[in-house]
């Protein structure tokens, strides 16, 4: 064995029944109690409906620029055509 795996090992070996004595002292039995907050339904409602709600508004606020970069790109094609005929290949 390697020198860092020993060492590995022996660091494993000698946490690992420290860790199981904590964890025997620290155990308490557990009983999960029942939800007693009225107005944890509404809140998740009301989270999900502002997530979608910010992705509505970013879905049409990108497609109202993408409709405006369009008409931008048509008037542009147009000016081009009407000063030097159809558009040809950028010169090098």
């Amino acid at each position: 064995m390697t020198a860092l795996r020993r060492l590995l090992l022996t660091v494993a070996l000698t946490l690992l029944p420290l860790a199981q004595a904590m964890a025997d002292e620290a155990y308490e039995d557990f009983t999960p109690q029942p939800l007693t907050d009225p107005k944890a339904p509404l809140h998740v409602v009301l989270s999900y409906s502002a997530i979608w709600m910010l992705i509505l508004l970013f879905v049409v606020s990108v497609w109202r620029r993408q409709a405006r970069v369009a008409a931008e790109l048509k008037e542009l094609e147009k000016q081009v055509r009407g000063e030097g005929g159809s558009p040809s290949a950028p010169h090098r």
